[in-house]
């Protein structure tokens, strides 16, 4: 990699990220809910009792035990762990991942005297969705499974032998057991040594190639037991992990075919996330008029590529590797909120890709340049403000509100209002919840609180606004 791409990287890196290595009480919220019970794991068995327990809030096995690392090592310096500068070591290595897979995808000088995978890691340093999973101790489990998918990408690259294949296994299943988001990894495996190998080739690594297709597949289908095993509370053989489906609800839920709208919107909102970072959103609603233009520019972009000649094998692979990640979250989540950080598996194939189009068009020299300068400045400005909003809950409560209204936002913002005194606007925030999600409980205790609290509202104006809960109980103790 080239000295100055180093430099601007470690650069960007410690002006977006570097003021969230102080600890701030948002950032301590992760430090107590999901890395402090690993505080005193000693033994697989200490570790296997605190899963049964249900005591993890979450439950993704490696990124769990990088965090147990991480207190090993501080305990053995004796000082604080860092978390977070955990998570800029982990971005770095997959940055770099992902500069050689660009060098493999683009192997010809650019014509415009521009590096293109240099160009590219850069964008992908710079871009707002890779902030919140670096910025947020949570957000390990994005980190750990995209480096780890994009080590067995760039694995499945080279010259295959039965060891590298073992490998390839390895850390595929290494990424799954991170975060599940790349569980359909092995479609894109097979989809590419299917349109880059010929008969001859599979004849001559018929190992390999078993091991490969007998080890991917073992993994994705344990990965998904597992996964309906912890957060369905389905039961395997008399085997069952009931604490974390009843914490969760059961909120993985079964594809639902009248959620079909609610999930082709989602695919709308990430993919145009992923090429005009304009509106990150901290929680994905279906009411944003970019879900409809995201979905646009998906016709618009396979029409383009349809007229590639000689790139449109590789546009096609970068696409799928952008797909299948969405496709996962949208199938299964489509009915609850989701951050937008659950596009960063998808985003490295959709800048490749995006990269493929722009190189085929042949922009002059000048032009490009400046498009791409434009670009970073925006997502780079977008991702300053993005990373500032993690320095107090007050401040992304606020942002995600000001990008699009959805339940949460109005909750915690309304929360805050009333903190603060600003009655009359907390109770309008209130009402909209209350419209958007009538009769839940912390909706309806919000409500009462933002009108009785109101010094300023007469009494009789109380009662008629108590009356829009629709129950017959409901007044001012």
């Amino acid at each position: 990699m080239q000295i100055w791409i180093i430099i601007l990287i470690i650069a960007v890196t410690l002006i977006l990220q570097g003021p969230l290595t102080l600890k701030t009480e948002l950032l301590l919220r992760d430090d107590r809910w999901l890395t402090a019970p690993l505080k005193d794991v000693h033994s697989f068995g200490d570790w296997w009792s605190l899963i049964r327990s249900g005591t993890l809030p979450d439950f993704q096995p490696l990124r769990d035990f990088s965090y147990w690392i991480d207190w090993q090592v501080a305990q053995a310096l004796g000082i604080e762990p860092h978390f977070h500068v955990t998570n800029i070591l982990i971005w770095w290595a997959t940055l770099y991942l992902f500069w050689q897979i660009a060098r493999r995808v683009f192997t010809e000088a650019s014509s415009h005297q521009i590096s293109i995978p240099g160009t590219l890691v850069f964008l992908m340093a710079i871009h707002p969705i890779a902030v919140e999973p670096v910025a947020w101790i949570s957000g390990r489990k994005h980190l750990l499974s995209l480096m780890f998918t994009l080590m067995a990408t760039r694995l499945l690259l080279g010259k295959l032998t039965p060891p590298r294949a073992v490998i390839i296994v390895i850390a595929f299943a290494a990424g799954a057991l991170s975060q599940p988001i790349n569980v359909l990894w092995p479609i894109w495996a097979a989809a590419f040594l299917a349109t880059s190998k010929n008969l001859a080739w599979a004849r001559q690594h018929r190992l390999t190639l078993a091991i490969l297709t007998v080890g991917l597949a073992l993994i994705s289908l344990s990965i998904v037991a597992l996964n309906m095993t912890v957060y369905q509370g389905i039961t395997w053989l008399g085997f069952q992990l009931t604490p974390h489906a009843e914490i969760y609800g059961k909120k993985l839920g079964a594809f639902r075919w009248d959620e079909i709208d609610i999930s082709m919107l989602a695919v709308g909102r990430y993919f145009f996330n992923l090429l005009f970072p304009f509106k990150i959103a901290h929680r994905y609603s279906g009411g944003s008029p970019i879900n409809l233009l995201g979905l646009l520019m998906i016709p618009l972009a396979a029409w383009a590529a349809w007229r590639l000649r000689e790139r449109r094998r590789e546009f096609w692979l970068c696409a799928l590797f952008t797909a299948l990640p969405i496709l996962v979250v949208t199938a299964q989540l489509s009915d609850i909120f989701v951050s937008d950080s659950y596009a960063f598996a998808a985003l490295p194939g959709a800048m490749l890709a995006a990269a493929i189009l722009v190189q085929s068009a042949r922009w002059p020299a000048t032009g490009l340049r400046w498009v791409i300068a434009a670009i970073g400045c925006v997502a780079m400005a977008q991702s300053i403000f993005v990373a500032r909003a993690w320095t107090s809950a007050e401040a992304l409560w606020s942002r995600s509100q000001s990008v699009e209204e959805t339940a949460d936002s109005l909750y915690f913002t309304a929360g805050d209002l009333l903190n603060q005194g600003q009655y009359d606007e907390a109770l309008a925030r209130a009402g909209r919840l209350l419209e958007l999600s009538p009769g839940r409980e912390k909706t309806v205790r919000l409500f009462t609180f933002a009108v009785c609290q109101n010094p300023r509202m007469a009494a009789d104006e109380k009662v008629a606004n108590l009356a829009r809960l629709g129950i017959p109980d409901a007044h001012c103790e």
